[in-house]
């Protein structure tokens, strides 16, 4: 039918979106030569692995966890910029049937969810995040549309167990999401002097 047909308009969408990054992918690696170069170092040995969260020189930048991502890239076809967006366009894929599933599942109807992940493929930051090279939209967000799947199969677990394994995944999505960021290593610092913050404030019939 018509409306089963326009799920099918999203993924087009992206498609049609990445094309001219997939016929000129050597321009880009012009943003950010780091791609690669991390991609060579963290691919050199499983000691190189440990220090991803290692200081970055005097920058105080971290090295956060998406680099993974590309090192991965990096591993299967080396300099080749063709893969490397090759990958960030089957990320986008894959965040636009995350997307979809998440608002049927959430009750909205179809057209409704294809419009949500065609607006989603033309937002500004898509284009940067997916037409760039070192960026950490595209793993972050699939595995934020991983907890989003994960939040629908804990409402369908039926045992204890079953709901901790799925805890267990979105835990580990969303802790993936978080180390995405620059900032991932200082973000538990945060977290704790937020809840210490909470602690110390007065109960809200005394807050004025």
């Amino acid at each position: 039918s018509m409306q089963k047909r326009i799920l099918w308009a999203p993924f087009a969408l992206a498609a049609v979106f990445m094309v001219p990054r997939l016929l000129s992918p050597q321009f880009g690696f012009l943003d950010d030569a780091t791609t690669l170069l991390y991609g060579r170092q963290l691919t050199s040995s499983v000691l190189a692995l440990l220090k991803a969260f290692t200081a970055i020189g005097d920058t105080g930048r971290f090295i956060p966890a998406y680099w993974l991502y590309y090192s991965a890239v990096y591993w299967l076809g080396w300099a080749n910029p063709f893969l490397f967006f090759l990958a960030n366009a089957s990320c986008l894929m894959l965040i636009v049937g995350g997307i979809i599933f998440f608002v049927r599942y959430r009750g909205g109807s179809r057209i409704q969810a294809a419009i949500a992940a065609s607006l989603f493929v033309l937002s500004g930051p898509v284009l940067e995040s997916f037409y760039t090279g070192s960026q950490k939209g595209p793993p972050q967000l699939v595995l934020l549309c991983a907890a989003l799947a994960l939040l629908a199969v804990h409402d369908r677990a039926r045992t204890k167990m079953q709901r901790a394994l799925v805890d267990l995944g979105l835990f580990l999505a969303m802790f993936g999401a978080n180390c995405t960021m620059e900032t991932s290593v200082v973000m538990a610092g945060i977290a704790v002097a937020g809840y210490v913050t909470a602690r110390l404030c007065p109960p809200a019939a005394e807050d004025r």
